[in-house]
C-alpha cells in the first residue's frame, strides 16, 4: 500500500479482490476491485481498507 499527498492509495491487488473503504464509524464509503483507491474527496482522518480478508488502516492528512 502506498499513499501519496493527493489522497490516492495504491494497493497491491493482483488477485482483483474487492476493496471496501470504511470510515471509523463503520460506514461503507466506496467499493472497487482496482489497485487505486481515491480518497481525495474524503475529509482528513483515518480510513479502513478491507482487501479480501485483510484490513489496512490509512491516515489521510
Amino acid at each position: 500500500m502506498h499513499p501519496n499527498p493527493t489522497g490516492v492509495v495504491y494497493v497491491n491487488n493482483t488477485t482483483g479482490a474487492e476493496i471496501k473503504v470504511h470510515n471509523l464509524n463503520g460506514e461503507l464509503l466506496q467499493t472497487t476491485r482496482e489497485s487505486r483507491v481515491d480518497l481525495s474527496g474524503e475529509l482528513s482522518g483515518v480510513y479502513l481498507l478491507r482487501v479480501g480478508d485483510k484490513t489496512l488502516k490509512v491516515v489521510k492528512k
